[in-house]
């Protein structure tokens, strides 16, 4: 009795149903398999996830974050994109039907049933797009998948699309219309229109934005070149009506330099519905015809062509040869005169850039994308702004410095110029009287001599042959100053030393006070030496990262023998502790940040300088998969500083990393699995191999670094640690012979 029970309620949950309590009962039967994907319609996020089957429907035990994260990815997307979504108001589709067209695509709405029955829909649409393609003999280049959810045997997933990271890579489309892998439409299908106003349909329309200006814009207007004025076109479809969303590039990009426009239409007329759903069809078959003669190169895709970037950075330039897209946003190569351009647009001004430094000619620009993030966009440029004000704010500073020296020195130089001509005057007159009294005693003499014989007169030949400038140059030295000095001399020496007592005040040539490393950097005033210069201040919805170009990242360089012969010199050593340790731990101290991503791609090397990039993970804190791992143990707890200096220590680590990498020629494989091991919160089993080569390598360093990847490690010394002792653990992970080696 009890199998049989089991067996008809199995057999009548399977049974497709339009009823709500049948779909259900489908559900939780497809829940009793080992692994289950897990598709939510509020969120769309689809995770493989292992499911138990006593818990509740949907409950799944897997991580859900990234599910839970969705629809805030979505609103950042559609936000960069397109602005604020409540400005958006559905238009009324009104268009002529072809005469003869068949309306395959009906709903009664009077079926509650219907109604609620997602999956339902999803059929009668197939069966509409069917009949539409029959009737244009597409054939099988163009393939429409439908995802009918735990059913569904073959589905589109953005990652298969889009094969560099994304926002959008878990998510699956309801119904793509494809060739090869080229969407040439979108279609998302919902239960019952919620209603224009509420959260649910926005929810929905933010999802569709989100797979069209991901997926559709890459292929249709990256791959397939698609001219930028043709809009791309996809479907939100409700069992009561449709929405449909075209999103067009700005004509002039000068005008709109960022940010993409779109147009809303709805209809809830049943035949207009179908005709919709019809021509819709319709134009992915044209698309697919238009795309035989383009030639794909994905490799080639240029991020202005399909993104909200639409400004032409790189205008007269070579496109940046490394990469096109990262972790976070685009890269882009430009110069000074395209940004210089970018600032006289209407609405961004030279004050819209906070600007650190002089723009130089050679820039890379970044910018920051919704599409390859999940995070709020504001956390990845937040660090960069803080260090690019503080820089502004120190070179004012020193601006106002530089003008008080230069005020000083002027009111030094119009004293010494006032006492020069008062003493120049007094002598002048001082030689006067000297002519006028000589003159006297020339003619008292000539008054006595009167009346007696003449002859020579040796006081009047020696007075008449003697030149008065040498008589007041006499006096000037002996009478009014005193023997040996000067009158100019001694006035511009007194006013000397009061100006210099004045300067002293400021102390213009005293370094700023540093942890054993000199403070002032080549490059910038803080110790921390970066490629930023600039950012942009509408960066909620734009943010723009204008860098200098700071040369070759590691991650090539240390593919060939030639660099690694180069490592071996000392200099070469010296500048990379002082370019990138130093700039790494005063990150720490003076900023509070920490880099969080020193690894070899985020090094770059230009004329044997060496320089830190890639900020964006650069926070107050470590990470959060990095908060327990294992070099984080030797700092007690209870320690005063045990915030700061464990970022100071898993900043020392990832270099130490770096320079092992370097020195040992370590597998890319090999480096991951240690800096799990070593800097992360995982639980794996040591590495063998690598393990033993990075304790080989630690012991020949030193004690602090051998103690630094022990397993059997002792805790620092509480009393006697300070921030010196990670500038002696950088010292000796760079074979450096103490601090003076940098010094030198």
């Amino acid at each position: 009795f009890l199998l049989l029970a089991a067996t008809t309620w199995a057999w009548s949950s399977w049974q497709p149903s339009l009823s709500s309590g049948h779909t259900k009962s489908f559900s939780k039967f497809l829940c009793r398999r080992s692994y289950t994907p897990v598709r939510r319609t509020d969120c769309d996020y689809r995770v493989w996830a292992k499911v138990d089957g006593n818990k509740n429907d949907g409950e799944i035990s897997g991580e859900p974050s990234a599910r839970k994260n969705a629809p805030v990815v979505h609103e950042q997307i559609w936000k960069q994109c397109l602005g604020e979504l409540e400005n958006v108001v559905p238009e009324k589709i009104i268009e002529p039907m072809e005469l003869g067209f068949e309306i395959p695509f009906k709903i009664s709405r009077r079926d509650p049933a219907t109604k609620s029955c997602e999956v339902d829909i999803k059929k009668k649409l197939m069966q509409s797009i069917d009949a539409s393609l029959g009737r244009q003999q597409a054939g099988t280049e163009l393939r429409v998948i439908c995802n009918l959810g735990a059913n569904t045997a073959t589905e589109t997933k953005i990652s298969g699309i889009m094969t560099f990271p994304s926002a959008m890579a878990s998510s699956y489309i309801d119904v793509a219309f494809l060739s090869g892998k080229i969407i040439h439409g979108i279609i998302e299908v919902k239960n019952e229109e919620p209603g224009v106003t509420t959260s649910e349909h926005k929810r929905n329309l933010l999802q569709l934005g989100a797979y069209m200006l991901s997926a559709q814009a890459y292929c249709q207007w990256g791959k397939c070149s698609k001219p930028r004025a043709d809009p791309i076109i996809g479907l939100l479809v409700y069992s009561t009506g449709i929405y449909r969303l075209s999103i067009m590039k700005p004509a002039d990009s000068e005008k709109t330099p960022f940010g993409l426009s779109s147009k809303l239409e709805y209809t809830n007329d049943p035949d207009m519905m179908a005709w919709v759903v019809e021509k819709y069809a319709r134009q992915c078959v044209s698309n697919v015809c238009r795309v035989k003669e383009v030639t794909l190169d994905a490799k080639n895709v240029d991020p202005k062509s399909w993104t909200s970037v639409n400004f032409d950075l790189e205008k007269g330039l070579s496109r940046y040869a490394s990469s096109s897209v990262t972790n976070m946003g685009f890269l882009f190569r430009s110069n000074a005169a395209n940004i210089n351009s970018l600032m006289r647009l209407p609405g961004i001004s030279r004050e819209s850039f906070i600007i650190g430094g002089e723009i130089p000619d050679d820039l890379i620009v970044k910018y920051i994308s919704a599409l390859l993030i999940t995070a709020p966009v504001e956390e990845y440029y937040e660090s960069v702004k803080s260090i690019i004000s503080s820089e502004m704010a120190q070179q004012e500073k020193e601006a106002e410095l530089a003008a008080e020296v230069e005020r000083v020195r002027r009111e030094k130089e119009v004293e010494v110029e006032r006492i020069r001509r008062e003493k120049d005057a007094e002598i002048e007159s001082l030689k006067k009287q000297l002519q006028q009294q000589r003159r006297n005693e020339i003619v008292a003499q000539d008054i006595q001599l009167s009346g007696q014989p003449e002859q020579d007169n040796p006081v009047r030949q020696s007075s008449i042959d003697t030149d008065g400038e040498t008589i007041v140059s006499t006096r000037k030295a002996n009478v009014l100053i005193g023997p040996g000095v000067s009158s100019v001399e001694s006035t511009e020496g007194a006013a000397a030393s009061a100006a210099d007592e004045v300067m002293s005040n400021y102390n213009v040539d005293e370094p700023r006070s540093g942890i054993g490393a000199p403070s002032l950097f080549r490059s910038n005033f803080l110790g921390v030496k970066h490629p930023y210069i600039a950012c942009l201040l509408i960066a909620s919805l734009h943010p723009l990262l204008i860098m200098r170009n700071v040369g070759v990242s590691l991650a090539l360089l240390t593919q060939n023998t030639e660099f690694r012969q180069k490592w071996k010199n000392l200099r070469l050593r010296q500048s990379f502790a002082y370019d990138i340790g130093y700039s790494a731990l005063n990150l720490v101290t003076r900023f509070q940040l920490c880099h969080n991503d020193i690894r070899l791609p985020n090094i770059a090397m230009k004329d044997d300088s060496f320089c830190l990039v890639d900020f964006d993970l650069c926070s107050q804190g470590l990470l959060g998969t990095c908060t327990t791992s294992r070099v984080l143990k030797l700092i007690p707890k209870t320690m005063t500083e045990a915030r700061k200096f464990r970022k100071m220590i898993f900043t020392v680590s990832q270099i130490a990393l770096v320079v092992f990498t370097i020195e040992t020629q370590t597998e890319t494989s090999d480096l991951s699995l240690l800096t799990r091991y070593w800097l992360t919160n995982e639980s794996i089993e040591k590495p063998p191999t690598a393990s033993d080569r990075l304790k080989q390598w630690a012991c020949s360093k030193g004690p602090l670094v051998e103690n630094l990847f022990s397993d059997t490690f002792s805790l620092l010394d509480t009393t006697n640690i300070d921030q010196d002792y990670f500038f002696r653990l950088l010292h000796e992970i760079m074979s450096l012979e103490g601090a003076q080696a940098i010094h030198s």
